[in-house]
């Protein structure tokens, strides 16, 4: 054995070198447990240093009132622990957590695995509350965007998070720009979209604020006065529902009383207890079939086959018609249709009150057409088209459209606010030069820069209105001092429905010189360029929006040469609230023809239309007021009586009659006791004595 020296370390003494070879030698192959270095220490050999690791003690479970050795090993709550110095255990592990160190630990590719988190304890601090895992307290928290990769920027797709959210939680979280670029309506039916952000991409779908209300409007623009006036004059008064399968007395529904037949027939008969009701509504139709005939076996009551279907209906003698289509009109509706079926009621010899109710969007059940976005967009076209031209026309409007959007969908199609967009310059689209907006929306506002100076008459300018491909307003000059605005509606059919002069000077030159708001059932043209931004500055025009429903893209257009130049465009963001119910409890989930709840999963719904739809709205309609039949006759003087006719649908027996006449101190209310041969007589106090015109009103006593 070499001898070493006593240099310090470290030594470059070629005797050390071989002194530290044979030590080496010595720490790999020899079977004691040390050795000696060159300055007499004892150090491990590798004989040793394994002795020394065997000599750990596995214990088991840790126990009170327990011997432990230095290097024992004990597990506590699945960990294991090793003793650092000898003792006997107390009660409670934690008294001699000083005397333990954490032998097997939990490694960071433990803690980054998918279940890294059932490593980890957490517990609330409040009392009663208990010790769970980490992983058990995220899984009680609802899943988010960022669970399945999901970002809120405004540019990344996030549509498969959404569809993955879908699938296991009817709630999503949204607290940013979201886009979501191939999801459609029906991979998210049931579900809310709640929080502070936005969402683009998916067709009907809002976010919903933490903040936003309930749905409580009344959807309906009904007044007696106005809508009813036939109606609520007749005595014992008879109304007709005609309409497609949901007007019908059962269409996969559970009970009659979930129709919207039966709703409308009970509520108005406990207002107008003298009601005929008479049902003659046909599955199937549209607007465009109630001048034509029905085949064979269309309905129990429909048995001469060449009579026409609105001859069965004026047959009734109805006051009030109430027209209920949509759902099947879908695409192909026809302004021309509605126009036709409304002027040819109008014609009858008893004119009838006329309500039209707008249709309802279909349900979810796949998507494919028509249960998909375009069944979605298509009904949303339908029912604003029957909702504008219903109030262009002045009849009653039973607006189910809308609350039904409310109450699924959480917003209101009629109600807006325009928040700040773009501005657009307008370029060349062949002979025509064209500002296109940014957004699809329902309503918006545009301020339009045109060259005045360079607008012959043969030239102007369009607006779009609505979905149609001719719902546009059209804006042209007449002189300098008159511009016509004309306006028209429809898609596959059209029809010109304004066009009228107005007295406005337009400013010379390519300035701003008009501002078009399209926005709810209106359109109004206004300047709003003066120093106070039209504050105080009359419309130029307004009149109503008659066009076809649902969302569009916003556009300005001239028809030739370069007089449009740029659109500084604002969008309407339409009113949210807060959903009260699901799609597949509207109209059931599609997986059996009648649901739990009724619905057939698309286009005929369950009970939930009654109890969220059609109650509230028609429930809360005034359906009679007291209507008193008047009239006037002109008088010669000399006059002591005169016999009027009793108005052909009266059938009281009690009346009281006022009247008075023109030039004539005379005026006496007049008790009838009974009708006399289809008239009534007044005897005046005297007789008249200068021409005039006498005014009565009958009062009927119930």
């Amino acid at each position: 054995m070499t001898t070493p020296t006593s240099n310090p370390v470290p030594s470059s003494s070629v005797v050390d070198l071989l002194f530290n070879a044979e030590k080496m030698d010595e720490v790999v192959n020899s079977a004691a447990p040390t050795y000696l270095d060159r300055f007499g220490q004892a150090r491990l050999t590798a004989q040793g240093a394994v002795d020394t690791i065997k000599s750990i003690t596995m214990r088991g479970a840790w126990a009170a009132g327990t011997a432990y050795a230095a290097k024992d090993l004990a597990l506590v709550s699945g960990t294991w622990y090793i003793a650092v110095e000898p003792h006997t255990s107390s009660a409670a592990f934690a008294t001699d957590a000083a005397k333990w160190r954490v032998y097997q630990g939990i490694m960071a590719s433990t803690l980054a695995a998918a279940n890294g988190a059932s490593n980890i304890g957490f517990q609330r601090p409040e009392a009663g509350a208990v010790l769970l895992t980490l992983l058990a307290k995220m899984l009680s928290v609802r899943p988010g965007l960022v669970d399945f990769g999901g970002v809120a920027d405004g540019v990344t797709s996030a549509s498969a998070a959404i569809e993955a959210l879908a699938a296991i939680a009817d709630t999503v979280r949204i607290d940013g720009p979201v886009v979501a670029t191939t999801t459609t309506p029906a991979e998210v039916a049931d579900v809310t979209f709640r929080g502070e952000g936005s969402l683009s991409g998916i067709y009907g779908k809002r976010v919903i604020p933490d903040n936003a209300a309930g749905d409580s409007l009344f959807a309906a623009d009904l007044v007696p006065a106005r809508h009813l006036r036939r109606f609520c004059a007749a005595a014992s008064p008879v109304a007709v529902l005609v309409g497609d399968s949901l007007s019908t007395f059962f269409a996969n529904s559970i009970a009659r009383s979930d129709m919207l037949s039966e709703v409308l027939r009970t509520t108005m008969r406990d207002q107008v207890p003298r009601l005929t009701f008479h049902n003659r509504a046909v599955g199937g139709t549209t607007y465009s079939n109630f001048l034509g005939t029905l085949a064979s076996g269309a309905a129990s009551w429909y048995t001469n086959t060449a009579q026409l279907w609105s001859t069965y209906v004026q047959s009734l003698a109805p006051d009030l018609v109430i027209l209920s289509w949509g759902m099947n009109d879908s695409f192909n509706v026809r302004v021309q249709a509605m126009k036709n079926t409304i002027d040819h009621i109008q014609s009858w010899s008893k004119v009838p009150s006329i309500v039209v109710c707008t249709n309802l969007v279909p349900g979810l059940a796949s998507t494919d057409f028509p249960e998909g976005q375009a069944g979605q967009e298509s009904r949303d076209k339908a029912a604003g088209l029957i909702r504008s031209y219903a109030k262009y026309r002045g009849v009653g409007l039973i607006d189910l459209h809308r609350k039904g959007r409310m109450v699924r969908d959480g917003f209101d199609p009629l109600s807006s606010v325009m928040t700040r967009g773009d501005t657009i310059t307008a370029v060349a689209s062949g002979a025509t030069y064209v500002a296109t907006g940014t957004r699809r929306v329902t309503d918006y506002k545009a301020r339009i820069r045109f060259d005045s100076s360079a607008m012959s008459l043969a030239q102007w300018v369009t607006c779009k209105t609505g979905p149609g491909a001719t719902d546009f307003l059209q804006i042209q000059k007449v002189d300098g001092a008159n511009i016509r605005i004309s306006a028209y509606c429809g898609d596959i059919d059209n029809l010109a429905y304004q066009s009228q002069n107005y007295s406005h000077t337009l400013p010379a030159g390519t300035d701003y010189h008009l501002t078009v708001e399209v926005s709810a059932n209106t359109v109004v043209v206004y300047t709003d360029y003066d120093a106070q931004f039209g504050a105080t500055n009359a419309p130029v025009a307004t009149f109503p929006r008659v066009a076809l429903g649902g969302e569009f893209v916003p556009s300005v257009q001239d028809n030739a040469g370069h007089v449009l130049y740029a659109v500084d465009y604002s969008y309407g963001e339409q009113r949210v609230n807060v959903p009260s119910v699901t799609n597949s409890l509207l109209w059931g989930d599609g997986t059996s023809a009648i649901d739990v709840h009724g619905g057939s999963g698309w286009n005929h719904p369950g009970g939930f239309a009654a109890s969220q739809i059609y109650r509230p709205v028609i429930q809360g309609i005034k359906w009679w007021e007291p209507i008193a039949p008047s009239g006037s006759i002109a008088l010669a003087s000399g006059i002591t009586s005169i016999t009027v006719p009793f108005p052909a649908d009266e059938a009281s027996t009690a009346y009281n009659i006022t009247y008075a006449i023109e030039g004539n101190d005379i005026g006496v209310r007049h008790f009838v006791q009974a009708k006399d041969l289809g008239s009534f007589r007044i005897a005046f106090s005297g007789a008249t004595t200068a021409p005039g015109g006498l005014v009565w009103r009958m009062d009927r006593q119930y």
